[in-house]
């Protein structure tokens, strides 16, 4: 039979990014919230 070889792997996380990829979906959440609301407003003027 082959021998089994095993190897370690650390994995770090890093949790700067957290915070800027929490901005930019609050910035898109905004975005999509404002193009509804025009949407809506042409709407009631056609």
């Amino acid at each position: 039979m082959a021998e089994q070889e095993y190897y370690r792997l650390d994995l770090v996380i890093n949790t700067t990014g957290d915070e800027q990829t929490k901005s930019k979906l609050k910035a898109m959440d905004k975005f999509i919230e404002h193009t509804k609301k025009r949407g809506e407003m042409l709407k009631t003027w056609t």
